[in-house]
């Protein structure tokens, strides 16, 4: 992290490093907000902003990824609870597949 003490941004362009690829996908994980994560790097937020916009971008991917390997740890751990006699894990657990195969099935018929 940029330990900058004046209150403007330094960094004008969105380059991350392979260190920060990761801790974009940590941050993501704990649900950080793209401002947030480009006060962190002290980045300008619209910069930052304009770089998740883009659905190609490096730093998308890796924010989506962030999201999405948290998101799995939960489930996995909320799956093994179910299995193991958990009833609010098993509640949890069905009402995730529900909201999967409902979200699957919106892409599918109406491309969301």
């Amino acid at each position: 992290m940029n330990e900058s003490t004046n209150l403007e941004s330094k960094r004008e362009g969105v380059e991350l490093t392979v260190e920060e690829c990761q801790q974009v996908e940590e941050l993501a994980g704990i649900n950080y907000t793209v401002k947030q994560i480009a006060m962190y790097f002290d980045i300008k937020p619209n910069l930052l902003q304009k770089e998740f916009d883009d659905l190609e971008s490096k730093f998308r991917f890796h924010y989506e990824r962030g999201r999405l390997i948290s998101r799995a740890k939960i489930e996995k751990k909320t799956m093994k609870n179910a299995e193991e006699g958990n009833t609010t894990a098993a509640q949890i657990y069905t009402k995730n597949i529900i909201a999967s195969r409902l979200n699957n099935l919106k892409h599918e018929l109406f491309g969301i």
